[in-house]
């Protein structure tokens, strides 16, 4: 049986009050003792005593010793008394209080006190809670356990936690928020191990490879530290010599497939390897990947000073797999593109390596384009920011015009975002023209662009990008195409941008570059093609997800979050955000997609009244670089309007917006700012602001005309004209706003006595039901939820649930005409005619998962 962390204390207790036993299984260090003891807490509050019993390794030669530790026949003299017999007895006499047996560790108790306890569950019907190490098992039984409990249990497996549960338990137990790229070290390394993370960050404090900065903690160094050789020597010991050597053979070769690795250990070991939880089997294409697990065994594998055996191991590798052997697989299963330590660590081993041979060639050439190489590697691996900074203050020799070219365009970004230099940085980029003139063109198109999105939209942009010229070096051209289509999508002109991206494509810098994907991306969604863009935003995100490549990663889930909020849904935006987050920080600039992924996901969370998630973005919001950046979503007002409406100020959360839209507005940020226009709208529709809207359009503002359409119908109670613009909203995917219009159009024809039209409207939202996600709404950057009471909440979970109006009154203790009165105001609110389409709003309306 599995579930989630939090989920399974309650879930043993559930199953304790009905008189079964529970087996609680997990590998060394994956929560087992802090498991049972939330399940002691629980049983306390249910009026149901533990009796906590603890297994020792050391202690179980000795009879009964378990037991006497525990308290459980202590006070009897062994003279006078079968020791036995007097533990059985001791538990009787307990037995009025309904007590439960847990067990820390029931496969290190000796056998005397295994039989006690199962004789007192056969006897007195005790339910026995037990846990097992995974290294104890073999198949499905305990390895060294000859006495079991004998009736049926219910089996619990601990497995490993995600990064978001573990970024909450590392930041409550160090009572300080964890800086997100040290999670997510700590995460690769652990592999979601709680105890193996706890113990890595108490080793990093100790070696000052971790420490507390601002109030938070930061790593500052590579977190592997000799004091963590005894934690995997530790769980070496329980493994027979066969399988400890094939151990040390998978962390020396690194995460290969399984047929490979089967040559190499054998199937059998694998299998038991795998019984053992040292080893996570996962899908790559139509191959399985094999890795060791927790990577920390890695780590202590090629930290170890054993080179004569290394390198006979290595030897005898390539004379089974070949020269192939030691390479790390660099793919992995687009069909499950979450937040997973395999992934993880994948990703920082590829910018690992990268960071290797920039440096290697940093030593060697110490010219700019070497230069060039290390300090996007080191942006790219989280290396703190001294680091750059002397990079950049050394001299490089002088090797060719591009790559000088290339170090200038660096330096001065990095300077303009370090430094808050702009017109500094802005002045460096012109002196460095005049300089290279065969390279002017280059340098002004990248200072255009570090301008665009550090203050928005240069009046001059485009005479100094200057025209491009067929006959320059192609990442001249591919730069200055760049450019000019950031800033055609940027000011609504879609399909310009796209003839630029176009263009731009041959060209070896640009290619299938994250600006490509984020440009085309966007220009579908410009033009209201959002069932198009969803499918490209999810395709591009598996693809980068499949390749490791976290910067196009980061792209694609922007624009997939977006796209989904755009049509009022939700779907697949967890899955996105803590894949995107779980890779920690993003480097230091420019930080837009991260910038709109969390704007959208803080968006979220508030929506669904998930108040410490949403915390958790906005604080991540604040550590970027870049608060306003020039695309739609890319705006921390989004986030903050929607905690607005959340807590009912639903004016504010209109005004917040409208401002941030004109704020952008004036930056030149023409399609960011419609976006955020109709934002503001949905929350408050005012007719002045629409008329503004409408002044504003450019011509491939399809996504806005359309909307504005929608917002029209919206402020008519014509019901035809509803039901006119709900075939547009279908054809275009925004079956949210479809669904919205087509319940409000049925209730105005209901009211009208037009029976028959209504039934019609109604077989037309069955039909519509199964193609929408559970909980999407009508609206696209305000969630109608929002505007309920706390009480109207209330009654709303419930019905959904199933509960009927009695039962809901009589649990919060009301009047049936109070909860009638309610569920009106609901209904209308979340523009809902039957108690069956508020069901789909169930997940919406629950709490806030802990």
């Amino acid at each position: 049986m599995s579930n989630s962390r939090d989920e399974i204390p309650a879930r043993i207790v559930e199953v304790v009050e009905r008189g079964h036993n529970v087996e609680v299984v997990g590998a060394p260090d994956s929560g087992r003792s802090h498991t049972l003891q939330r399940v002691a807490a629980r049983l306390v509050e249910a009026d149901r005593p533990p009796i906590a019993v603890r297994g020792t390794a050391a202690l179980r030669q000795h009879t009964l010793a378990a037991l006497r530790l525990a308290g459980i026949g202590a006070e009897v003299d062994p003279r006078r008394s079968w020791p036995v017999l007097s533990s059985i007895e001791d538990l009787r006499r307990r037995a009025a209080e309904r007590p439960v047996i847990i067990v820390d560790g029931w496969d290190e108790l000796d056998e005397s006190s295994q039989g006690v306890l199962v004789a007192a569950n056969r006897e007195l019907h005790v339910p026995i809670v037990s846990s097992f190490s995974r290294t104890r098992m073999r198949g499905d039984g305990p390895m060294h356990t000859l006495v079991q409990v004998p009736d049926m249990a219910f089996r619990f497996e601990l497995d490993e936690v995600g990064f978001d549960e573990l970024e909450a338990i590392l930041t409550a137990k160090y009572a300080a928020p964890v800086d997100q790229a040290t999670v997510s070290r700590v995460y690769a390394k652990s592999g979601g191990s709680i105890g193996t993370a706890i113990r890595i960050v108490d080793a990093a404090l100790f070696d000052g490879r971790i420490r507390r900065t601002d109030g938070r903690l930061t790593a500052v160094r590579d977190l592997w530290s000799p004091l963590l050789a005894g934690i995997v020597q530790a769980r070496l010991s329980a493994l027979r010599p066969e399988e400890r050597a094939a151990v040390e053979v998978l962390a020396l070769v690194g995460t290969i497939d399984l047929d490979s690795a089967a040559r190499l250990i054998g199937d059998e070991t694998i299998e038991m390897l795998e019984d053992l939880g040292l080893v996570r089997l996962f899908p790559s294409g139509d191959a399985d990947l094999i890795a060791i697990s927790p990577p920390l065994f890695v780590e202590y594998f090629r930290h170890r000073e054993r080179h004569a055996r290394r390198h006979r191991l290595s030897i005898e590798t390539r004379e089974v797999l070949g020269e192939v052997a030691g390479a790390v697989t660099a793919s992995v299963d687009r069909s499950d593109s979450t937040a997973d330590p395999v992934f993880v660590r994948l990703v920082l081993e590829k910018q690992r390596a990268r960071l290797l041979a920039a440096r290697t060639a940093w030593r060697k050439h110490h010219d700019c384009a070497a230069g060039v190489q290390l300090a996007q590697a080191l942006l790219a691996d989280f290396t703190p920011s001294h680091e750059v900074d002397e990079l950049l203050a050394s001299e490089p020799r002088v090797s060719d015009p591009e790559h000088t070219a290339r170090w200038i365009s660096f330096s001065c970004w990095h300077r303009a975002y370090r430094d808050d230099a702009l017109d500094a940085s802005l002045a460096d980029f012109e002196r460095a023209a005049a300089e290279m003139p065969e390279w002017a063109a280059y340098l002004r198109a990248n200072a255009v662009e570090l301008e665009f999105v550090m203050r928005g939209v240069p009046a001059d942009a485009a005479e100094r990008i200057g025209a491009v010229d067929a006959d320059a070096h192609p990442r001249i051209a591919a730069r200055q195409l760049r450019a000019l289509a950031l800033l055609a999508t940027a000011d609504g002109r879609f399909s310009e941008s796209d003839a630029l991206v176009e263009r731009a494509a041959a060209p070896l810098e640009f290619g299938l570059s994250p600006s490509v994907t984020l440009l085309t991306g966007l220009n579908m969604i410009g033009r209201g093609e959002l069932r198009s863009a969803l499918a490209y935003a999810t395709s591009q995100f598996e693809d980068a997800h499949a390749s490791l490549d976290a910067e196009r990663l980061r792209v694609a889930a922007y624009l997939g979050v977006f796209a989904t909020l755009t049509v009022g849904g939700r779907r697949d935006i967890d899955r996105m955000v803590e894949t995107v987050l779980s890779l920690g920080d993003p480097p230091e600039f420019p930080q837009l997609a991260q910038l709109g992924l969390l704007a959208g996901a803080a968006a979220s969370a508030a929506r669904r009244g998930h108040r410490s998630s949403l915390d958790t973005y906005l604080q991540a919001l604040d550590r970027l670089t870049i608060h306003e950046g020039p695309f739609p979503g890319m705006s921390r007002a989004w986030a903050l309007a929607q905690l607005e409406a959340a807590t009912g100020h639903l004016p504010e959360a209109a005004d917040l917006v409208w401002n941030a839209a004109r704020e952008h507005e004036e930056r030149g940020y023409v399609f960011s700012a419609a976006v955020l226009g109709l934002g503001s709208l949905e929350f408050v529709p005012d007719h002045d602001r629409i008329r503004a809207m409408r002044e504003r359009l450019t011509r491939d503002d399809e996504l806005v005309a359309r909307q504005l359409k929608y917002l029209d119908a919206l402020d008519t109670d014509d019901p035809d004209e509803l039901l006119d613009a709900v075939d547009p909203l279908v054809e275009e995917g925004r079956l949210g706003n479809a669904r919205f219009l087509l319940a409000r159009a049925r209730r105005l024809l209901e009211e009208a006595g037009r029976v028959d039209d209504a039934r019609i409207a109604t077989a037309r939202l069955d039909a519509l039901a199964p193609q929408l996600d559970a909980g999407q709404t009508g609206q696209a950057f305000a969630h109608p939820i929002m505007a309920l009471t706390e009480r109207e909440r209330e009654v709303a979970r419930r019905v959904a649930a199933g509960m009927s109006n009695q039962q809901v009154a009589d649990e919060l203790v009301v009047s049936v005409r109070t909860v009638e009165s309610h569920l009106h105001r609901v209904m209308r609110k979340l523009g809902v005619g039957s108690r069956r389409d508020l069901a789909r709003f169930a997940d919406e309306l629950e709490d806030e998962p802990r």
